[in-house]
């Protein structure tokens, strides 16, 4: 009878372990799964945005080179140039509010924010371009943008989320050779890539190499926010 009644009471513990388990995995699975849908739609707009971005630049392009046969593309210079060119930048928030300023791009000021990346108030307004610009600020952009790009660097990346932790895309790195990926929007986990060409993707962690992310070993700088 004791060993029955210890038996039966160990069952009891069990059962007991064995629903609590059960309450909280109904508790916290379903967050998990929520967590994950919001992050995986998040970076599929992100995405969208910035393919968004390459083909406004093109399509402005295309417009004007209707009426003028000097025309260029509205992808950014780096300010190490030395000259006086309109589209020279040394960062990267700069850059987006001359392509919105100059009617490039038709978007509030959210529509470079991304998940940890605080999207920016309003947009901008040119009855007010310094207050509208003074909103826009480093902390509510999530990108990079690669600089000095020309139409025939296919596949090169143009614009690469901010936790890429690097001013220049590397043209020289062993097979192994992975860059340091940290911080906002996604931290070591995933970057997004929207390369020239129009083509955007999402790299996961384990996919983030330098031979995937540059496989043209284009030397180009990075243009940080």
């Amino acid at each position: 009878m004791k060993f029955s009644y210890a038996l039966l009471s160990t069952i009891k513990v069990l059962l007991v372990v064995i629903c609590t388990l059960f309450v909280i995995s109904i508790l916290i699975l379903p967050n998990v799964v929520r967590r994950h849908s919001l992050e995986s739609a998040n970076r599929t707009r992100l995405v969208a945005n910035g393919v968004g971005i390459y083909k406004s630049i093109m399509a402005e392009y295309e417009d004007t080179r209707i009426y003028s046969t000097e025309t260029t593309l509205a992808f950014p210079l780096s300010a190490t140039k030395d000259t006086e060119d309109a589209l020279e930048f040394s960062n990267s928030t700069d850059y987006f509010a001359y392509l919105v300023k100059s009617e490039i791009l038709a978007v509030n000021w959210s529509f470079f924010a991304a998940l940890k990346v605080p999207a920016a108030p309003g947009k901008y307004d040119p009855y007010h371009p310094d207050e509208s610009l003074e909103s826009f600020k480093p902390e509510n952009n999530a990108w990079c943008v690669v600089a000095d790009l020309s139409m025939e660097q296919n596949w090169t990346p143009f614009l690469i989320t901010k936790n890429l932790q690097a001013s220049q895309l590397k043209a020289s790195y062993a097979e192994d050779d992975a860059p340091t990926v940290k911080g906002p929007p996604y931290e070591d986990e995933a970057i997004v890539i929207i390369r020239m060409g129009g083509s955007g993707e999402v790299m996961r962690e384990r996919n983030i190499l330098w031979k995937n992310l540059n496989p043209n070993k284009a030397a180009n700088s990075i243009l940080r926010p």
